[in-house]
């Protein structure tokens, strides 16, 4: 593999012009596909959903079993961990998942930031170009007061959470 530069590499399919070089993978790929890449990096992008393991079952199709390991392996590299967390409405933004959340990542040393991503529908008429039902279907954004709540606890247990 040669060296990339100024790039961020997102599931190995798709490059993004960056000022880093990070990279972003499904967290539920086998650890091996992780270590071929981290000599190319100094920054993972890490998409984490939800706490519970059998609600993430429900709404991602797999456990976070995995995820989470993969997650406290990358912490154990020194690389730099950006999490990055989508806010659905109802399924992941309760009291209880945001601090079970906050229990678990605060535990990481190399996290340098957790970025809030408001849910949005742009991905319904794709959907509805391939004929797939989209479960999500009119559910609202969450409001920017309510991605600034789940910010401050999120900051309230230490960690660096900011909205995007």
């Amino acid at each position: 593999m040669r060296h990339v530069r100024d790039c961020s590499l997102a599931g190995g399919e798709r490059a993004i012009v960056s000022r880093r070089r990070s990279f972003w993978k499904d967290a539920s790929s086998p650890w091996e596909d992780f270590v071929r890449i981290f000599p190319f990096v100094d920054l993972v992008l890490f998409d984490y959903k939800v706490s519970d393991s059998e609600a993430h079952r429900t709404f991602t199709g797999v456990s976070n079993d995995l995820n989470r390991e993969n997650l406290a392996r990358i912490d154990e590299t020194g690389i730099p961990i950006e999490i990055r967390i989508p806010v659905i409405p109802g399924i992941n933004d309760e009291k209880g998942n945001i601090e079970e959340s906050a229990r678990f990542l605060s535990r990481f040393n190399g996290i340098t930031g957790v970025v809030l991503l408001p849910y949005h529908s742009l991905g319904e008429t794709k959907y509805q170009r391939f004929g797939r039902e989209y479960r999500l279907a009119g559910l609202a954004s969450p409001t920017r007061d309510r991605m600034e709540e789940i910010a401050g606890r999120l900051r309230g247990s230490g960690l660096p959470a900011r909205v995007l």
